[in-house]
């Protein structure tokens, strides 16, 4: 994974965005709050007083549920920073669910600090698609430039300044490859390749009908089949439920 830096594990336990200095966690909310204004409302918004203005509008995400994706969990502090800065900018208003694309073990090793400081600690890995040493592989993002978006023909990326990375005029072959792998996998999705799973912490009923409804036939017909998701070829499961279930029906018939 590259040269790794030595990091402190924070305390995750006592992260608290209002130690924030305010006016720095104003811009910070006002900024996220103002991406997901609808265009209408967007375009009403005062730019020159816009981290004021954004609050007298409403969000396209109030009353949805809203999943907030890290993609490697580490110390988990970026998840939880991240899920109070946006329940912040929403208000509260829509029921935010914090995942990780992947939950890596720690590489540890004894800090040169001596007993003053912890253990120091590292994701054992990162996404396959990113590179060590620079950018490339991010979906064409960069570094925050706030001066760089203030001065963007978006009115969007402008309000977004204090929060948004920077994209690249051209997209990075590694990044390519993201976008092609993720194309893959909703088309994997949506032809029954790859398994819609419950949610943690949803309501387990209404799951049961929505993944019934899904793939049209009871949830206890499909139960085999997301137990062994993980590890085998859940579309070939799927298709053998199927297949067993048209035998019946024809035998019965």
């Amino acid at each position: 994974m590259g040269n790794i830096k030595n990091i402190q594990k924070p305390d995750i336990e006592n992260i608290d965005i209002d130690r924030i200095d305010p006016r720095l966690l104003n811009k910070f909310v006002a900024s996220i709050r103002s991406q997901y204004l609808s265009p209408e409302d967007l375009k009403e918004v005062n730019e020159d007083n816009f981290e004021e203005d954004v609050w007298n509008y409403p969000t396209v995400l109030d009353g949805k549920h809203v999943a907030i994706l890290d993609e490697v969990k580490s110390s988990g502090a970026t998840l939880i920073i991240a899920e109070q800065l946006i329940n912040r900018a929403l208000q509260g208003k829509a029921n935010l669910e914090p995942i990780y694309w992947s939950v890596p073990t720690l590489k540890t090793w004894k800090s040169e600090s001596g007993l003053l400081v912890p253990d120091e600690f590292a994701a054992h890995y990162v996404p396959p698609w990113y590179d060590s040493d620079t950018s490339d592989g991010r979906y064409g993002i960069d570094e925050r430039s706030p001066e760089t978006l203030a001065q963007s023909r978006s009115k969007r990326e402008r309000l977004g300044r204090y929060i948004l990375s920077v994209t690249r005029d051209e997209m990075d072959k590694k990044s390519l490859d993201l976008i092609h792998d993720i194309e893959k996998i909703a088309k994997r999705t949506d032809n029954d390749r790859i398994a819609v799973m419950p949610i943690i912490g949803m309501d387990i009923e209404e799951q049961k009908r929505r993944i019934s409804e899904r793939y049209k036939m009871p949830f206890s017909d499909i139960v085999s089949a997301l137990q062994i998701a993980s590890y085998q070829d859940f579309g070939e499961s799927l298709d053998r439920i199927r297949a067993n279930k048209d035998k019946t029906s024809r035998r019965q018939g």
